[in-house]
């Protein structure tokens, strides 16, 4: 037993995961890690960069901005929080797909294995970004710089109808 989270992540072959006594999630770091059960166990595992949006016409929109609902999203839904990972997203200086979210660097901390990015979207709200050294290297990027963020995936979903 450990209530280290990366250590347990690392040699388990199965994770619990606990909230004040009760069991959230059982099941393969990667199950537990990648398909989160709850915002509990999310939050619990890691980052997350966390959007309210509207839902119009079977489109999610973050502001201006409209993204494809996630797979067995209902109709009917109305609003919708979508939770992203840092590195769930890809960064660049020009829109290259029609979901992407404007924004601009606030703080670069190029320490470490990944480059990790503080933006602020166009409708304020705050991201967090992850990209490798090699993409920052050869990005450029700097600090007040306008970009354009686009989320490869989309960790967890919680509807409101």
């Amino acid at each position: 037993m450990t209530h280290d989270q990366e250590e347990a992540l690392e040699v388990a072959d199965r994770v619990v995961v606990m909230n004040k006594g009760k069991v959230e999630q059982i099941g393969t770091p990667q199950e537990v890690y990648h398909k989160p059960a709850s915002v509990f166990v999310l939050n619990f595992l890691g980052n997350v960069n966390l959007f309210q949006g509207r839902v119009i016409d079977g489109k999610l929109y973050l502001g201006k901005n409209p993204l494809e609902m996630p797979d067995g999203a209902k109709s009917n839904i109305k609003s919708a929080n979508l939770y992203i990972r840092p590195h769930q997203f890809d960064i660049s200086r020009t829109p290259q797909a029609d979901n992407v979210i404007k924004a601009n660097i606030k703080y670069i901390n190029q320490a470490g294995s990944s480059v990790k990015i503080d933006l602020s979207s166009e409708s304020g709200v705050p991201l967090q970004v992850e990209i490798t050294q090699h993409e920052f290297s050869q990005l450029k990027l700097i600090k007040g710089e306008d970009v354009f963020v686009c989320p490869k995936d989309i960790t967890f979903c919680e509807y409101e109808i």
